[in-house]
């Protein structure tokens, strides 16, 4: 089912869902799908019960439509922000081009990533917790988590070393 509109009555508990932040992204606390870390909002609306990417919800409630074959991108990269004023409307050619023009191609070594090797290196040795390594780096508490456990920066482990479920 297409969803058009996000029925008013669930628009205020979208809205007191969101935990503003120093960098200006506003994190969705509600629940996330890993493993990319997405936010999911579940509503009901014509009598079915829905969920839809938490940014594309806000995307609709604060700017309008989405348009078929039209992707809801982020300026900042950060897969749980819904700051409408973070999110920009792609192709899904557009969005793989932002992607590789900010250094996130994942088929190439990362320039322009937001974390040095060396910041890698501390979060994988650290005994901080993933939402203190956050703070620390400005990131979110599952790409802490997803670094330690080998999934992001992969090309860091050391030989043999498997990665983590």
């Amino acid at each position: 089912m297409r969803i058009t509109t996000i029925p008013e009555k669930h628009i205020a508990r979208f809205n007191s869902c969101g935990e503003p932040q120093e960098n200006g992204c506003i994190i969705w606390t509600g629940p996330i799908v890993p493993p990319k870390g997405y936010g999911r909002f579940h509503f009901a609306a014509d009598g079915k019960q829905l969920a839809e990417g938490a940014h594309r919800v806000s995307y609709r409630i604060h700017k309008g439509p989405i348009p078929d074959g039209m992707l809801v991108c982020h300026h900042c990269d950060n897969p749980p922000c819904i700051n409408p004023d973070h999110l920009f409307l792609g192709t899904p050619k557009q969005n793989t081009d932002d992607m590789v023009k900010k250094g996130r191609n994942p088929w190439a070594i990362v320039s322009g990533a937001k974390l040095t090797e060396e910041d890698v290196l501390f979060i994988r040795s650290s005994s901080l917790d993933k939402h203190e390594i956050a703070k620390i780096f400005s990131i979110h508490p599952d790409t802490a988590k997803r670094i330690r456990s080998g999934q992001l920066w992969k090309r860091l482990l050391p030989d043999n070393q498997p990665v983590a479920p």
